[in-house]
């Protein structure tokens, strides 16, 4: 049995109850997703949106801690990254210096300077001594710079394989063997034994593609 978990599904408190109930009920297999629930599409549509990296890693070892407390030690933790087709997310990540995870991920937001302090109600970020206004549309959710997915989507694969993932899963928009082994090749430049799933989806149309 391999039971599926939104990222965006409550804390990582709660992505462990959910995942502990799903142990005990028999799956061997939990797959988890850097997507948030309410805002969720297909894989393969516009309109993703993503959770930061820190809130992706907590959740992913809740998964894990769930396994071990039940004493499966062989419990799969398949990280599913929407990042590829993402231009959106939730939040700003949570920041302590420059360099670390959660400036990673914010230095892909879409960025304009501005000028002093910026407008009431701006949202700013510090970075080299200059600020930054991320977009941030009536939704409330920030865009990505264009082109920032595939980057995106391994330094996804990455952090999860060092936070107790066991397999990858990279949601492409179509078929695309030559952009997965790219991808796959620049993680495993990291991670050696990285090891990939890949979507065999009907909806992928894949004699037409």
């Amino acid at each position: 049995i391999i039971a599926d978990i939104d990222a965006g599904f409550g804390n990582a408190e709660a992505t462990y109850l959910l995942a502990k109930k799903m142990i005990e009920a028999g799956a061997c297999a939990l797959q988890i997703e850097n997507q948030v629930s309410d805002e969720k599409q297909c894989g393969h549509q516009d309109g993703k949106v993503t959770v930061p990296h820190e809130d992706f890693i907590a959740k992913i070892r809740a998964c894990r801690y769930a396994f071990m407390e039940l004493g499966v030690e062989d419990g799969i933790i398949v990280t599913r990254t929407d990042s590829l087709g993402a231009g959106l997310t939730k939040q700003i990540a949570f920041s302590k210096e420059p360099g670390d995870l959660g400036d990673q991920y914010n230095s892909f937001l879409d960025c304009e300077e501005v000028d002093g302090a910026g407008n009431p109600g701006d949202v700013l970020i510090n970075r080299d001594g200059k600020l930054l206004r991320p977009k941030r549309l009536p939704s409330n959710l920030y865009q990505f710079r264009h082109g920032t997915g595939e980057d995106r989507c391994v330094m996804d694969c990455i952090n999860s394989l060092q936070n107790g993932a066991d397999l990858l899963w990279i949601e492409t928009e179509k078929p695309h063997i030559a952009q997965i082994a790219g991808m796959v090749d620049r993680i495993r430049e990291v991670v050696p034994n990285a090891k990939l799933v890949y979507n065999n989806s009907p909806s992928f149309n894949w004699t037409l593609n």
